[in-house]
């Protein structure tokens, strides 16, 4: 008679590294989850003549008014020659506003009277998506964008 050998199965065990994928979740909050409104000092008005930067200045809602997750509207297109889909903004506050009205392209996001920088949130990234729904807010970075290549566009990185 025969003898037969038995042997333990081969057993492999994957390792999980919990900040590989787990960390973006943490540091990119989509725009929407922040707040239903929220202004940004993302366009330098120019007596109409727009860029995309920081000029200090409120904007028209069209221009720098986050509302429910989505860019300004301005923002998503190149009618006004400032076209921010799929790019980053640095650096950036974001406030609440605390009137109804107020004299667009004069008052400033100073004017504590009518604007309030949002707790928190004071040095971020902000990402607009390439159709400009579908903005990130970045915490991590001290206000830069991040430095990881994979999350340059949180849009594919987090779908």
């Amino acid at each position: 008679m025969e003898k037969k050998q038995y042997s333990k199965p081969l057993l492999a065990a994957e390792r999980f590294t919990p900040q590989e994928f787990m960390a973006a979740c943490e540091v990119f909050i989509p725009a929407g989850k922040i707040s239903n409104v929220f202004w940004a000092d993302m366009v330098h008005d120019n007596g109409y003549s727009y860029s995309l930067g920081k000029d200090g200045y409120i904007d028209s809602a069209n221009m720098e008014q986050f509302h429910d997750g989505s860019a300004p509207t301005a923002l998503m297109t190149t009618s006004y020659g400032v076209d921010a889909r799929g790019r980053w903004f640095e650096h950036m506050t974001l406030y609440r506003k605390l009137v109804t009205s107020h004299n667009a392209g004069s008052d400033r996001y100073t004017n504590t009277r009518i604007m309030s920088p949002m707790s928190g949130y004071e040095d971020v990234a902000i990402y607009i998506g390439p159709a400009g729904v579908g903005a990130y807010i970045y915490k991590e970075g001290g206000g830069a964008a991040p430095s990881n290549p994979d999350w340059m566009k949180p849009t594919k990185a987090l779908s």
